[in-house]
């Protein structure tokens, strides 16, 4: 059985972490929200105006804390 060691493992997972993070931080500064994280803190925060209001100063300093898993299937063919 052939397997992967946790270093390269390791370091998949803290490059996918600073991806993901580095997307959501371009996306905070853009000001867009295409994950429609807005949408649902609208729908379960029930004031309205007033919590959308909220949203929009919270949104630009929110900090992400990101967990990345891989799932290896399989290692595809080997010659």
């Amino acid at each position: 059985m052939f397997g992967i060691g946790t270093v390269i493992v390791g370091s998949w997972l803290s490059e996918g972490t600073k991806r993901y993070h580095h997307v959501l931080r371009k996306l905070q500064t853009l000001g867009v929200d295409p994950i429609r994280f807005g949408l649902r803190y609208r729908a379960t925060h029930y004031e309205r105006e007033k919590d959308w209001e909220r949203w929009k100063a919270i949104c630009p300093r929110l900090d992400w804390q990101i967990k990345v898993n891989i799932d290896l299937v399989g290692s595809g063919g080997i010659k």
